[in-house]
């Protein structure tokens, strides 16, 4: 089980880094902490700054690794 979870948690990793600079379509959930939450078509959670409100879908970068996701802009 161990090595299954580290498995998952290397190709996630590597998900997210692949993701680094990208546009991606992210579907925003809620608003925590200063930042915008929600999750890529690639199921990466993304932590944004700008504008934005919960159900709607926007651009978004990702600019650095953070928590179990990304934390970019909207763009």
């Amino acid at each position: 089980m161990a090595r299954a979870l580290a498995a998952a948690e290397a190709a996630a990793r590597s998900a997210r880094r692949a993701a680094l600079e990208h546009v991606a379509e992210v579907l925003v959930e809620e608003r925590r902490d200063g930042l915008w939450r929600g999750y890529s078509s690639q199921y990466i959670r993304y932590y944004l700054d700008g504008a934005a409100s919960p159900g709607t879908l926007v651009r978004a970068v990702g600019s650095e690794e953070h928590e179990d996701g990304l934390k970019g802009r909207v763009v």
